[in-house]
């Protein structure tokens, strides 16, 4: 991205609020230099190939990011209702 013009600053560990890595599903990955990738809320659904996905996948390998992170909603579900399929989520229909 810096030969593109964008520089992203790294702020240092001491200015940096604290927060508990407690959590058994953290992951911390230090890297000195490099990118990392994120995407968010997928919202993947069987059998749909979304635009986002296609052009997240081409990034990645443009970039070849050292990192990849998925934020959000990853998986979107069939809605259901009284044991029921109604087929979609709410915003597919």
């Amino acid at each position: 991205m810096e030969e593109r013009g964008v520089r992203f600053e790294v702020v240092s560990k001491s200015s940096r609020r604290h927060v508990p890595d407690t959590n058994p599903a953290r992951i911390n990955q230090e890297i000195s230099s490099g990118i990392i990738l994120v995407g968010s809320d997928a919202h993947y659904f069987p059998d749909n190939i979304t635009v986002a996905h296609k052009a997240f996948v081409r990034l990645a390998r443009e970039l070849k990011p050292s990192v990849v992170v998925m934020n959000g909603d990853v998986l979107t579900g069939p809605l259901f209702q009284g044991g029921r399929v109604l087929g979609g989520t709410r915003s597919q229909r």
